[in-house]
């Protein structure tokens, strides 16, 4: 069947027979199927999941790191039919496209253990890029700033030295006085 069959079949083994499910193949399978579709989720190019995403991923648990196999240029060329086995150190060729079956590959040599927590520190990991885009620098036209309130899309940000409350559109980064008169004490 194809692999959403299998995906299929095996989470619906997972969910009835847990019992029967440990420790086997198909609940393996299923935790490494689930770990590829965040990496689809979060991959670099449209076209699909490269060697590079799963080096990305690989650096989010350094124990796994050095487990994991990459498809060198020659293992591609020759068809896949060896392979893989390079450690993710150098250049990776990306013109492979990693499918369910090639990310399997790749990660056979991880314990189920290794594979569950490969799979939360790179949620973790997402969940931290995730974060530092949402709180990213703004270019300050101040050369101090003493206090700094958000409201929507703005930022307001107090300037004692100019003696004027400044604010800063987030998305723009559109600078403009909000109250006082620059350079004029009690204005603000």
């Amino acid at each position: 069947g194809s692999l959403s069959d299998v995906r299929r079949e095996a989470a619906r083994a997972v969910l009835q027979e847990p019992e029967l499910v440990a420790g086997s193949a198909v609940r393996r399978r299923w935790q490494v199927l689930q770990l590829h579709e965040v990496v689809w989720e979060h991959r670099s190019l449209p076209a699909g999941v490269v060697q590079s995403d799963v080096a990305d991923l690989a650096r989010c648990h350094k124990p796994a790191q050095e487990r994991i196999r990459f498809f060198s240029t020659a293992e591609i060329d020759g068809g896949l039919v060896a392979g893989p086995t390079q450690l993710p150190h150098g250049n990776l060729d990306d013109r492979l496209c990693i499918c369910d079956e090639l990310f399997c590959d790749m990660l056979a040599d991880l314990t189920d253990t290794e594979v569950l927590l490969l799979h939360a520190a790179y949620v973790e990991t997402l969940a931290a890029r995730e974060t530092q885009w949402h709180v990213r620098p703004v270019a300050s036209p101040l050369a101090s700033c003493v206090g700094v309130c958000v409201h929507g899309d703005w930022a307001y940000v107090s300037d004692p030295t100019q003696h004027v409350l400044r604010r800063v559109h987030m998305r723009s980064q559109v600078w403009e006085v909000a109250a006082g008169a620059e350079g004029q004490p009690g204005c603000a």
